[in-house]
C-alpha cells in the first residue's frame, strides 16, 4: 500500500503475525535535481513504538570526513552525523528519539549541511510538510 502524505510517501508491506518487528512501513522522500531529473537525497524512516530510524542517501562528492549537520530551523545544529560511503553516494544513519520526532512533526523542514570535497558548504532541505500524517498513520498501521 502508498499513500501520499504532502512531501512524504507511506509505503506499508503487510506483516505476517509471527513478526515481532513493527517496523512494517516506511516513510520516505526523494527529491530530484529541477534540471538533470536526477536523484538528490534519498530519505527513508522507519516508524518504531518510541523511536524512528532509517537513513539517508546523499550524492557523491561530498567530503566523509566531515560528515553532516542536521538542524531544524528552530533548534541548534546537531552533532556530526558520520558519512558511508556506498556506491550510489553517501549514507547516512539516522536514528531519532522521541524528543526529535515531536520536532520532525512540528518544523517546516529539516535542514542537511555538508561539506563537498573542494571545501565548499552544501545545503539540502528536506520539507517536513505531511511528514506528521505520515508517521501518525505508520503508527497507527503497525499497531
Amino acid at each position: 500500500m502508498r499513500e501520499v502524505h504532502g512531501d512524504w510517501t507511506l509505503t506499508t508491506t503487510p506483516q505476517p503475525a509471527r513478526v515481532l518487528d513493527d517496523a512494517c512501513s516506511i516513510i520516505s522522500q526523494v527529491q530530484l535535481d529541477e534540471e538533470t531529473r536526477r536523484r538528490l537525497l534519498v530519505i527513508e524512516l522507519r516508524p518504531g513504538r518510541e523511536r524512528v530510524a532509517g537513513a539517508l542517501l546523499l550524492p557523491s562528492g561530498l567530503s566523509q570526513d566531515q560528515g553532516v549537520v542536521l538542524q531544524f530551523e528552530e533548534s541548534a545544529p546537531s552533532s556530526r552525523q558520520a558519512l558511508i560511503v556506498q556506491s550510489k553516494g553517501y549514507l547516512v544513519d539516522l536514528d531519532f528519539d522521541e524528543a526529535t520526532v515531536a520536532k520532525l512533526t512540528s518544523s517546516r523542514c529539516l535542514h542537511v549541511t555538508a561539506e563537498t570535497d573542494t571545501g565548499d558548504e552544501i545545503n539540502f532541505s528536506i520539507p517536513l510538510n505531511g511528514f506528521a500524517s505520515a508517521l501518525a498513520r505508520a503508527r497507527l498501521i503497525g499497531k
